[in-house]
């Protein structure tokens, strides 16, 4: 899917599309008009290191703060999804949400791990 295409139609049919993307000094660049997306652009990649790195940092140092964290924002990835899809935008298969439940389930059966085995941790 054009991701040019892809954001036009979030922009014109998700009101809120401005809290989707994390500003970085690339944004300037990659959303203008005339930006012709190619994954032979640095920007892109460039824009993903810098907010993945953030988000990165914004982990809790523990595992017991960390996997309440994760669900949480596992959680509003997914509320974000369905808010989007209520909005009349549907995402192809490699960016359809459904990798999201999967990671709510992982973090859960990590979590029950944990429980069973309280003493290794």
């Amino acid at each position: 899917m054009d991701r040019l295409w892809l954001f036009g139609a979030i922009k014109t049919l998700y009101p809120n599309y401005h809290y989707l993307i994390d500003s970085t000094k690339y944004n300037v660049e990659m959303f203008e008009p005339t930006y012709n997306w190619h994954f032979q652009k640095p920007a892109p990649y460039k824009h993903f290191f810098i907010v993945y790195s953030n988000q990165v940092k914004q982990l809790p140092n523990t595992i017991t703060e960390r996997m309440p964290y994760l669900l949480q924002s596992f959680n509003n990835a997914l509320k974000l999804y369905n808010e989007i899809l209520d909005s009349g935008v549907f995402l192809d298969s490699n960016s359809d949400g459904s990798h999201l439940n999967f990671w709510l389930s992982t973090i859960n059966m990590f979590n029950k791990y944990r429980e069973e085995n309280a003493s290794e941790f």
